[in-house]
């Protein structure tokens, strides 16, 4: 009999346990679904404010799409895009290109249907003539200098500034445009010294030699001054 009544009484324990564990649980379930709730309403709010101000989208609302009184802009040439200003006048910086001639304000040009800074350094060709300024050339729609690596040659004076270094950043003019050559890393160039001083041509690309774990240079050198020497082509120190 002692034995059935321990049987119910554990029984018992069993099932209050389960009771409180399935509230507990619930109360959890019930706090966390509030928690996302707040973070969805966090998140609305982030996404109201992403439209209606100034320079932004306007918002969905044919009441008020702009806060503040400002204006919706939209695209002459795309109806799908606008933004919230004080003024619709395009055809000015940063502003929508105009639908007719001319389609922006001088020192500007219609790029992705804004009027944006034209003829500087590394800003869009303006639309004339590919017109750049201060003797830059317009080169992949970009004004840029002449000269550098990876841009047009010079047609006068040197035809890539770095044409005489016999260390890093050595250029030389191959097909119109001035490319790295000659140094750790790149291809060897087309006139001597193919590859400078610490390098080694190997297949038409110039290595770093001499130093340790390198490949030895020509004539199987090494850099003496930290101790290294020529063993199965490569520099290692000396036993």
């Amino acid at each position: 009999m002692r034995y059935i009544k321990d049987g119910k009484a554990r029984n018992m324990a069993l099932l209050i346990f389960g009771i409180v564990f399935l509230f507990l649980f619930s109360a959890c379930g019930v706090k966390n679904q509030s928690i996302q709730n707040s973070d969805d309403w966090k998140d609305e709010v982030l996404y109201a404010d992403e439209c209606g101000f100034d320079g932004l989208r306007c918002c969905d609302d044919s009441e008020q799409p702009c806060k503040f009184g400002q204006n919706c802009c939209v695209n002459p040439g795309n109806k799908k895009e606008n933004y919230c200003a004080e003024s619709c006048d395009f055809g000015k910086e940063n502003t929508f290109c105009r639908n007719e001639n001319p389609v922006c304000d001088i020192d500007l040009t219609c790029e992705n249907s804004r009027c944006l800074p034209c003829g500087g350094e590394d800003q869009f060709c303006c639309q004339t003539q590919d017109f750049c300024k201060n003797s830059l050339i317009c080169f992949n729609n970009k004004c840029v200098s002449c000269g550098q690596a990876g841009y047009p040659c010079c047609d006068s004076g040197l035809a890539c500034l770095k044409q005489d270094n016999r260390g890093n950043t050595r250029t030389e003019c191959g097909n119109g445009i001035c490319r790295a050559c000659g140094y750790g890393g790149t291809e060897a160039c087309e006139s001597e010294p193919f590859c400078n001083s610490g390098t080694l041509n190997s297949n038409g690309v110039c290595y770093q030699c001499g130093g340790l774990n390198q490949p030895c240079c020509d004539e199987k050198s090494c850099n003496t001054e930290e101790g290294l020497a020529c063993e199965l082509g490569f520099c290692g120190k000396k036993n």
